[in-house]
């Protein structure tokens, strides 16, 4: 697997589906699908329709129309799908619309905060229907209880400065939220517990300016890195386990972290040099394990803000990159970190959530590269399917299913056999 890759992509078939909207003047503003990728919302200034879609057949049925008295400005759907969030955070206003499933049951939840109150981050809180936080820039933060509309006010998670939001992540599970807040000129980093709303420790960072906040796999461990060299590593007690650094000085700050079952990714880069560094720890005993490197330009550099450039696999075997100016490069931990790179520029990448399938945007093209585990002598396979749509915001695996979508179009590329995939427009 090392060098450049050889292999000779297949192209894929199609079928086009396009989406229809309400009338021939209003635009679609975007689409987004459920987390179980059978429903579909469409929103328009004004209105939000919801589709259902038969993947067998290649049907999409209209099950809901709904008509805000608001201009919608995002829309998102509860973690089991049945219900679907309209927001528009300008007025401080969202409706929550439930049991879209079943169209006759429909029902409205909505709520209005004052005026004053501007609001900087409202989602639903993971692995649960009935529970939204809603945080504001300066005044306080909420978890609303769909139910029975209870509010229940979380402390401390607001900043001292107007137009400064707190830095939120949730573990995946849903049971802790990780917030990082501006406060009398330092930043503190506090983690609650999503059962009883309850703050569980509050630590102060002695960081300049924080840049990101990541949990690990397992949801044991959390990572804060800075604008400079700073980044810790704290359990779930609070404890520091490990403060990273690299003692190099011609290497930047830490840009990004990234957690596998066994192994901690930090990077940085050396800009006189123009090589970006990731930097594998050992989850085990923090030693640094391996420098890894790669080359960029200056046009690459903004990579370094740019988010899915680099992930590992579900398994933790292979490491994804697409930050510099070589394409993507794959790193196999199974065979001494040898990288395979396909000449596939300017991309994002994805990988299957339980196999070692990874799928690479750029443009209106999607490679999909393909690695059998359990037989590993197949050796690997690639394909390149032209989507028809640029450029394509995001995308996500749906089972063997790959769901693309734009502004305002979908394409979703549908497993047919062993080595055809099909897509259709919405």
């Amino acid at each position: 697997m090392s060098g450049q890759a050889s292999l000779s992509p297949k192209a894929g078939k199609f079928k086009r589906w396009k989406l229809s909207t309400p009338s021939e003047d209003e635009a679609v503003l975007f689409v987004k699908f459920s987390p179980c990728s059978r429903l579909l919302g469409v929103s328009f200034r004004k209105c939000v329709k919801v589709f259902r879609l038969n993947y067998s057949r290649l049907a999409c049925d209209e099950v809901l129309v709904y008509h805000s008295d608001f201009a919608v400005e995002d829309i998102k759907w509860s973690p089991n799908s049945k219900s679907l969030m309209i927001i528009s955070a300008k007025c401080s206003y969202f409706v929550v619309l439930l049991n879209i499933r079943e169209c006759d049951a429909e029902s409205v939840y909505r709520f209005k905060q004052p005026d004053l109150v501007k609001l900087s981050f409202i989602d639903w809180v993971p692995n649960n229907e009935f529970l939204i936080l809603v945080a504001s820039y300066n005044i306080c933060s909420f978890v609303h209880r769909i139910c029975d509309g209870k509010q229940i006010l979380i402390p401390n998670i607001c900043s001292s400065y107007e137009d400064e939001k707190p830095l939120m992540s949730f573990s995946s599970d849903g049971k802790y939220l990780a917030a990082i807040v501006h406060h009398a000129c330092s930043y503190h980093v506090t983690l609650l517990s999503t059962d009883l709303w309850v703050i569980l420790w509050m630590k102060k960072l002695e960081f300049i300016m924080v840049r990101g906040l990541q949990w690990s796999q397992n949801f044991d461990m959390l990572s804060v890195l800075d604008s400079s060299k700073n980044l810790k590593i704290f359990d779930l007690s609070g404890e520091c386990l490990k403060m990273v650094q690299y003692d190099d000085p011609f290497v930047s700050g830490f840009f990004c972290t990234l957690f596998s079952k066994t192994l901690f990714a930090a990077t940085c880069v050396k800009e006189e040099e123009k090589v970006y560094l990731i930097l594998l720890y050992n989850l085990v005993n923090w030693q640094l394990s391996e420098v890894l490197e790669q080359k960029f330009n200056l046009e690459c550099s903004n990579n370094l803000l740019a988010k899915n450039r680099l992930a590992f696999s579900h398994c933790g075997n292979f490491l994804a990159s697409t930050l510099s100016n070589d394409g993507i490069v794959i790193w196999d931990f199974k065979r001494c970190c040898n990288p395979v790179k396909f000449n596939f520029q300017n991309s994002e990448l994805q990988w299957h959530p339980r196999k070692a399938k990874l799928a690479c945007s750029a443009g209106n093209q999607i490679l999909i590269w393909k690695y059998d585990q359990d037989c590993p002598e197949k050796g690997t396979k690639l394909y390149i399917v032209e989507t028809e749509i640029s450029p394509i915001n995001a995308f996500f695996w749906s089972r063997s299913n790959l769901v693309l979508r734009s502004t305002d179009t979908a394409v979703v590329l549908i497993k047919i056999k062993k080595t055809k995939h099909n897509n259709f427009n919405l």
